[in-house]
């Protein structure tokens, strides 16, 4: 371990003592490198078409567009991800907001980030906003 450590150091050392053009093809090429790395890891079932994505746009929920796009039920869904079948269909319909935990279950289930089902847009916010009770 130690043994890397000084490696490392002395590599850093050479790296700075490289004319600055070596220098930013060596970072250029890292860079490179660590695409490659994410797309070699990143599956064509990670995107969406374009048809789901202009449902995302007009404002569908992303767990049914997700649920659509890896040709789930909502059933199975709820099956797989252990969260009731009716809570899922009030969350997709917005009429409940879900809980973190039903969004972690269901992520894992779709296999997506908790942050792919997650609304971000501000016609969802502006939705919510309107149906909000406000008591004087």
């Amino acid at each position: 371990m130690k043994g890397r450590k000084v490696v490392r150091r002395n590599l850093k050392t050479l790296i700075r003592r490289l004319p600055a053009e070596v220098r930013e093809h060596i970072e250029e090429l890292e860079d490179l490198a660590h695409i490659r790395k994410v797309e070699g890891e990143t599956k064509a079932a990670d995107y969406l078409p374009a048809d789901l994505v202009r449902q995302a746009i007009k404002g569908d929920h992303p767990i049914r567009i997700w649920r659509e796009h890896r040709g789930l039920s909502m059933n199975e869904l709820a099956r797989r991800s252990g969260v009731n079948a009716a809570y899922l269909s009030e969350i997709e319909n917005d009429k409940k907001p879900g809980s973190m935990s039903a969004f972690v279950a269901v992520a894992r289930a779709l296999d997506v980030r908790v942050d792919d089902l997650v609304r971000t847009s501000d016609k969802a916010e502006k939705r919510r906003r309107s149906r909000r009770v406000h008591f004087p």
